[in-house]
């Protein structure tokens, strides 16, 4: 069933929960729609804080907040989905409804649609309708007939004879549904919508008034500060409904077949099968930064040669030196260009990786200076390793450059010979030929990062405002900034080192992992194991295991969005 045809929603969304994004407009009709997935999409729906899409092969791709794993689709063939707050539910084949997320009960019995809101509702072929109340009973049962249903508070149908019919809890200012013939209804949080049988549309329930647009369409879906439908043509229009106009309301242009709105932002099908979404990013939070929530960061399987841990998403190159990326997508970071690579490096919002002709490729953030969302500067390389602002490569001639993003102008440049170097948040620090460490600063936070002790190292990692070396007797030794116990590295002998944001993590020469700094999300409690390297993240570290393996812990990042789908988003 089309996603608009059942709605999406959900109860109360966070400021927490949800980022300051804004569409970035091409023109006045909204960005374009992105290019043919693989595996096309036939119908999308938009949770709280996730969306969810049915691809054309019946299998469920899931991205966004995943914290009760509202957006780990189980495997299997559907012919719908539904995303509700903090869960999704799926039609089976059979018509058997199965949920994932903070619930994965579902109402017993064979649906026709299905709605996944606040409490799992499934419409019968029989035109009656069964939800799942909070405490797991039966609950909002309507004997019907419906068509279709929308429950958000309360519930809402459309009957055999297109007349509309809403029951349950019912707030008192929350006038009754206009009369009518209509086809489908869509509740959102804020407003509610349906759409007529002669093509018109009638909205409702707004508490500053629920404006209804003008024109035929074939569907419509109603969140809580805007609604969206699809037209006769196949273009989509949205508008407010309590004055917060954009990005809620610049749809992308293009044609599409399906479209689902949630509280802050909607997504829509495409009729080449891509999936667009607008609005508030619920990947970020109000301070343009990627959530995490607890639990084990995943990574995919297969075998890899080593392992990158960036910000808030990582990177491997695999046995066939292609990269794979995992983590938040926000900004293109974990999205790789195709080909082969020698090496992969993750930084804050972008990514790097040394082709095996010496050239560099980065990705990711598109305010590189001088550059978009893909990035090669010129002559070749022997090593690339990519900072939180800034990316740096060691030349064949082993000599250093780096560039910056464009806010974050470079303020010092590297001369002299180089074996190694490594970009951090706000400094640099290269491994001359003599073994000695030379670090430079370039913004006016100097907390002594960029002021390596004397002596001969073998290696050394630049972290946030802190670095850390190994030196000549592998012993590991670190200086900058001391909050959070960053510079308290463990006692041994150590082949690697790789600094976080506000930890680090070690390769002993025994092949075991020891992690120090901060640890509010596990980031420091490595698995057990044999390990040939490691590589400390933001808030999750990643060590690459003796059997070519990758192991991730810490904050397990959002989900981000599958091949097929894109993001219209950027940061306010």
């Amino acid at each position: 069933m089309n996603a608009a045809a059942i709605g999406s929603w959900s109860p109360k969304l966070t400021s927490a929960t949800v980022a300051a994004l804004a569409v970035v407009l091409a023109g006045c009709g909204g960005s374009e729609v992105p290019s043919a997935p693989v595996v096309p999409f036939v119908d999308v729906a938009v949770g709280e804080s996730h969306a969810c899409g049915l691809r054309v092969d019946g299998t469920v791709a899931c991205w966004g907040d995943n914290e009760y794993g509202q957006a780990q689709a189980p495997s299997g063939v559907f012919t719908t989905v539904a995303a509700g707050a903090n869960q999704s539910c799926g039609l089976r084949a059979g018509g058997a409804m199965a949920c994932w997320g903070v619930t994965d009960r579902a109402p017993e019995g064979t649906f026709t649609s299905l709605h996944a809101g606040r409490n799992p509702c499934g419409l019968r072929a029989d035109g009656t309708v069964r939800c799942l109340s909070g405490d797991g009973d039966a609950g909002f049962n309507q004997e019907g007939p419906f068509g279709a249903i929308s429950p958000s508070g309360r519930l809402c149908g459309v009957r055999a004879d297109g007349a509309l019919a809403c029951a349950g809890a019912e707030r008192p200012s929350v006038p009754e549904p206009p009369g009518g013939s209509y086809r489908t209804v869509s509740m959102g949080p804020g407003v509610s919508c349906a759409a007529r049988t002669d093509g018109s549309v009638a909205c409702w329930d707004g508490f500053e008034g629920a404006p209804s647009p003008r024109g035929t369409f074939r569907a419509v879906a109603a969140g809580e500060y805007h609604a969206c439908g699809l037209r006769t043509d196949e273009k989509l229009h949205c508008w407010a409904v309590h004055g917060w106009g954009r990005p809620l309301t610049e749809a992308p242009r293009g044609e599409f077949s399906a479209v689902a709105v949630g509280r802050r932002f909607s997504c829509a099908v495409a009729t080449n099968g891509a999936v667009a979404c607008w609005g508030y990013d619920p990947l970020l939070d109000g301070d343009g930064e990627p959530l995490y929530v607890a639990g084990p960061a995943d990574a995919p399987g297969g075998e890899f040669t080593s392992v990158s841990a960036g910000g808030f998403h990582s990177c491997g190159l695999r046995a066939d030196d292609t990269i794979e990326c995992w983590g938040s997508n926000h900004s293109g970071q974990a999205s790789p260009p195709g080909g082969e690579f020698t090496s992969v490096s993750a930084g804050g919002f972008h990514s790097c990786g040394l082709r095996a002709d010496g050239t560099v490729e980065c990705w990711g953030r598109e305010d590189f200076e001088g550059a978009g969302s893909r990035f090669s500067p010129e002559g070749r390389f022997r090593d690339v390793t990519a900072g939180h602002f800034e990316a740096c490569g060691l030349r064949v001639d082993d000599t250093v450059s780096c560039w910056a993003w464009s806010d974050h102008e470079q303020r010092a440049q590297l001369s002299g010979e180089f074996d190694a170097v490594d970009a951090g948040k706000a400094h640099w620090c290269g491994l001359r030929a003599d073994s000695t460490v030379d670090c430079w600063v370039y913004d006016r936070h100097d907390v002594g990062q960029a002021d390596p002790p004397r002596g001969a190292f073998n290696s050394v990692t630049a972290g946030h405002y802190f670095s850390c070396g190994i030196r000549a007797d592998d012993t590991i030794e670190c200086w900058g900034s001391d909050i959070l116990g960053k510079r308290d590295a463990p006692g041994g002998s150590f082949d690697a080192v790789s600094a976080g944001l506000d930890h680090s993590c070690g390769l002993r020469t025994d092949a075991t992992i020891a992690c120090w700094g901060r640890n509010d999300d596990g980031q420091t409690d490595a698995p057990y194991g044999q390990y040939t390297g490691v590589s400390a993240g933001g808030a999750h570290s990643c060590g690459l295991r003796t059997d070519s393996t990758v192991a991730c812990w810490g904050s397990k990042p959002f989900l981000s969005e599958p091949d097929g789908v894109g993001w219209t988003s950027t940061v306010q």
